[in-house]
């Protein structure tokens, strides 16, 4: 835990010890954020619908609502759309941001899965295949903006999100 602020969507700010996941012999990741206010005992529990960001250290974490499409190919979030809050790590910010989402596989490892976001806009998409690297298909048809950087990633000169942000704010 270390000590942070937590703003709420209600507008109140709350300075405390903040914390995602639970360490232990097999590090869990908590469905709600705890914080324990500084000058108290017990930590409170927030959900992410309650949450609007919150910082661990250099890390930023935002509370974003999603709707999430069905395709396994072409994954993507819709921004303040469906019913359902999720906590994305704000990796790198810019013009083309990257976002990470957390979760747990099989064996209890804690995995992130990088997502795409250009500013100005509301939907979220998948950068990577896991071990197969980016998603080519889906991002040159997202980034038919910038023909370059299509050609790149498809000839497989560019092979990273980050090289992707990189070219994308570069080139904007």
């Amino acid at each position: 835990m270390s000590k942070e602020l937590l703003p709420l969507k209600n507008g109140e700010v709350i300075e405390g010890e903040v914390a995602n996941i639970k360490h232990g012999f097999n590090d869990e990741l908590l469905d709600k954020i705890r914080i324990k206010a500084t000058g108290k005992r017990r930590a409170k529990k927030y959900h992410p619908w309650q949450i609007k960001e919150y910082t661990m250290g250099e890390r930023r974490f935002v509370s974003l609502r999603v709707q999430r499409n069905n395709s396994v190919f072409q994954e993507k979030y819709l921004l303040n759309s469906g019913n359902e809050y999720k906590i994305f790590e704000l990796y790198r910010e810019g013009h083309l941001s990257i976002y990470l989402e957390y979760f747990s596989d099989d064996n209890s490892w804690i995995q992130t899965v990088p997502f795409f976001m250009k500013k100005d806009e509301e939907l979220l998409v998948r950068a990577t295949q896991g071990v197969f690297g980016l998603k080519r298909k889906l991002l040159a048809d997202y980034f038919r903006d910038c023909p370059e950087l299509v050609e790149l990633i498809e000839e497989k000169k560019i092979t990273t999100p980050e090289e992707v942000v990189i070219y994308y704010n570069d080139w904007v």
